[in-house]
């Protein structure tokens, strides 16, 4: 029969008025089937010796900054109605079991969890502020769900080790809402593992560096640590309570990686309330956004000089189109400016070109496939900037919506301007800036691809403004007539885009006629 104790000592705290068990060098021994049931505090202290070979259950606090040892079946109950404030003083527990009444047990030191850590009643966290929670490495945890978790939102971490590639799971979430079970599993691979863990907290905040772009987002993210392990991937999911954590719509949003200076998103994804990406940083702080994916991307028009173009078109009021030309003739039937997929016409307003010194319009694609045979995956028409940067028509980063993050071709096409592509594949988002305009980009059918200038830029070629992808007699026959009879217009046969149709727009296209054309399959 098991023998039941319920102590209750004579003790008094007198500011407090609190019964407690207080060990100050005695030695105390819970034998293998028998319960110590203290209605108050376990303070083990001085030279203090307490060996836990049965169950241990308190209802206040624990304290032990002297010798705790736990048996190999031992268990600790935190049970009442109140908070369990636990200082395991260096003490190793066995099996933790929390049987509260809708309250928590709240850390003041690092615990270690051998065994189990069960979760056995409803509203019971294990809150770590800014201690660890360790579990060892045939430890589990059982019962976590909705409203009884570790509460990671401090400086400490959730941490479990691990010897060989698996998956780990860590039960965590934040205490901003009752019902905020946030868990995220790591499934791991690797070479060679040497004491081995990963560590995990969380922030219930947006991403300080979330992508200025997304407007779906989640409203947390999970930092994860490793350590001890060669060779190391880990592929972690996130799962998130889309009442409390979603930003905009839940359904655009994808796992993404920060390694502390730039997002990655290796095998992003999203299935219901959870995210994925894959990592291979040891520092990893996992959150996510809408699919939307932004193109970091600077290109110069011929019109260059000291750096940045002119941009004297956009001053032209009533002239610079407030709507995409692309969307219009002759550019929307010639083939070249084909929106994928099919979209409204975009639009901007003079305040956003005065504010970024807009030159004109300009179209981009993100293309998949070999050189040679590419199709597009996405296009739009941005705004270009005279210092080369490209943005949406609203004045915002450039970004793609309903396009998953991964590995494109860039092309980008212009109404007067020979289109250009590159001939390898970047990660879309980019985290460094692509550069057209100083030689860093690798074109497809390089020769004539990009327009060498005064001071070593290097810029779009100019002349068709015929919109044939090509220039040729055509285009100068087609600009002649009009030289000396334009003004102040935006007109495609304006190649300097100064506004006006002369003799400079003549030779300009003269001076290019045979030798190029679009650099793009």
């Amino acid at each position: 029969m098991k023998l039941i104790w319920s102590i209750v000592f004579s003790m008094i705290v007198v500011q407090f008025g609190f019964s407690q068990f207080i060990n100050t060098g005695a030695i105390v021994t819970i034998q293998p089937g028998a319960t110590l049931k203290v209605e108050s505090n376990v303070i083990n202290q001085g030279g203090g010796t307490f060996t836990n070979n049965g169950t241990l259950e308190v209802t206040g606090n624990f304290t032990n900054s002297a010798t705790f040892t736990s048996g190999t079946n031992s268990e600790i109950i935190f049970s009442g109605t109140g908070v369990s404030t636990v200082t395991p003083g260096g003490a190793s527990f066995r099996d933790v079991t929390l049987n509260k009444t809708n309250n928590n047990v709240v850390l003041a030191g690092n615990m270690v969890v051998n065994g189990v850590l069960d979760f056995s009643q409803n509203n019971n966290k294990v809150i770590l502020g800014s201690h660890n929670l360790t579990m060892g490495s045939m430890a589990s945890v059982i019962g976590a769900g909705s409203n009884k978790y570790v509460v990671a939102t401090g400086s400490g971490r959730m941490i479990k080790p691990i010897a060989a590639n698996g998956t780990l799971t860590f039960e965590v979430g934040d205490n901003d809402a009752a019902t905020n079970y946030s868990p995220v599993s790591a499934n791991i691979s690797g070479s060679a593992y040497s004491s081995a863990s990963i560590g995990v907290n969380l922030v219930n905040a947006v991403h300080p560096n979330k992508p200025g772009t997304s407007n779906d987002f989640l409203t947390r993210y999970w930092d994860v640590l490793a350590s001890g392990i060669t060779g190391y991937s880990n592929t972690l999911t996130g799962t998130f309570v889309p009442a409390n954590d979603v930003t905009g719509n839940q359904t655009n949003i994808d796992g993404a990686a920060w390694n502390g200076s730039a997002w990655s998103y290796i095998n992003s994804s999203h299935s219901g309330n959870t995210i994925t990406v894959t990592t291979t940083s040891f520092d990893t702080e996992l959150s996510g956004f809408g699919r939307g994916v932004a193109l970091n991307a600077k290109v110069f028009l011929s019109n260059v000089s000291g750096g940045l173009m002119n941009d004297y078109l956009r001053t032209l009021a009533g002239e610079f189109p407030l709507t995409d030309p692309y969307t219009t003739a002759p550019f929307s039937t010639s083939g070249l400016f084909t929106y994928v997929p099919a979209q409204t016409a975009a639009t901007t307003t003079q305040t956003i070109l005065n504010n970024n010194n807009v030159v004109d319009w300009v179209f981009v694609e993100l293309r998949t496939g070999p050189s040679g045979n590419t199709s597009v995956v996405a296009s739009k028409s941005g705004l270009l900037k005279n210092d080369g940067t490209i943005i949406n028509p609203d004045g915002t980063p450039f970004t793609y919506t309903g396009i998953a993050a991964g590995n494109y071709k860039i092309a980008v096409k212009h109404r007067n301007h020979c289109g250009f592509m590159t001939d390898g594949t970047y990660v879309i988002p980019n985290p460094s800036l692509l550069n057209f305009t100083n030689n860093s980009v690798t074109f497809y059918e390089p020769n004539h691809a990009a327009l060498k200038l005064q001071g070593g830029v290097y810029a779009m070629w100019t002349g068709d403004a015929t919109v044939d992808a090509s220039v040729d007699g055509g285009d100068v026959n087609f600009i002649r007539p009009l030289s000396g009879s334009i003004i102040d217009e935006y007109q495609r046969a304006d190649m300097n885009l100064d506004g006006s149709v002369d003799g400079g727009d003549v030779n300009l296209t003269r001076a290019n006629s045979g030798n190029v054309g679009y650099q793009i399959d």
